[in-house]
């Protein structure tokens, strides 16, 4: 029962494989807008990404400090 389950889980995964590279072989979509407009706010993102985890060190260093006096 189990074989089975996986065997038709297997071959889903592998008609989505083939039917996604199928997909992305066609042309005549510009994405070069929407990949510039994301490349320009990686930035942005990264700068707030490392602000939140500086956040996030700063009240763990506090935590463990204050558990050890």
């Amino acid at each position: 029962m189990i074989r089975k389950s996986l065997a038709r889980i297997g071959a889903a995964g592998a008609a989505l494989a083939a039917s996604g590279a199928a997909l992305a072989q066609e042309a005549g979509v510009d994405v070069t807008s929407a990949v510039s407009t994301i490349e320009s706010g990686t930035s942005a993102v990264t700068a707030i990404g490392g602000a939140a985890l500086v956040v996030l060190a700063g009240a763990v260093v506090f935590k463990l400090v204050r558990r050890a006096m």
